[in-house]
């Protein structure tokens, strides 16, 4: 389209109403500002950055909470001893930590399928909810056992869970309630 035959959209666009008029109103790309594209959040890498960053962290936490529950299932014992600091368990024991392993896994594999259908607010608040489960591991181990250093896995697992909560319910844009209800 010519400038012209913008201009006529654009002022038809404008007698009309609602989203039409919005949508038409745009004038085109500015040639002498060499500006090919509409009008946008500022461009850049570090605008890409800080729009991937939420993301890159939640898919992240989401990875290691899994693994964390794989690990649990495919050797218990092993990963007993490293990461909880439990000597050598027993079968009753075992099962304990084949359930921490199937919640593990679970919130890994829920936080994931959020992320991939691009739901932030729900990964980050299935996060927020979940990271009660290693501070909570974390409390139980430091009453029965006393300070360890294996204790920094679930407090590490905690506070990477809260950073992704963090960054995922904070992330995009705020709507107003007019924007929300327009949906």
């Amino acid at each position: 389209m010519t400038t012209p035959e913008l201009e006529r959209a654009r002022r038809a666009a404008m007698a009309t109403s609602g989203a039409a008029a919005r949508a038409y109103a745009w004038r085109g790309p500015d040639k002498a500002r060499g500006d090919d594209a509409r009008p946008g959040p500022a461009r850049g890498l570090a605008a890409a950055a800080r729009r991937a960053a939420p993301n890159v962290i939640g898919w992240a936490a989401a990875a290691t909470v899994a693994a964390f529950g794989v690990a649990y299932l495919a050797g218990p014992t092993r990963a007993s001893r490293s990461a909880f600091g439990l000597p050598a368990i027993t079968r009753t024991e075992r099962g304990f930590l084949a359930a921490k392993a199937v919640r593990d896994l679970g919130l890994g594999l829920i936080a994931a399928t959020l992320l991939w259908r691009r739901d932030t607010k729900a990964a980050g608040a299935a996060f927020a909810i979940g990271a009660a489960g290693p501070m909570l591991d974390g409390v139980v181990l430091t009453l029965i056992r006393g300070l360890r250093p294996q204790l920094g896995v679930h407090w590490g697992a905690a506070a990477l869970m809260t950073l992704a909560a963090r960054s995922l319910l904070t992330s995009g844009t705020r709507q107003t309630a007019s924007a929300r209800s327009a949906r």
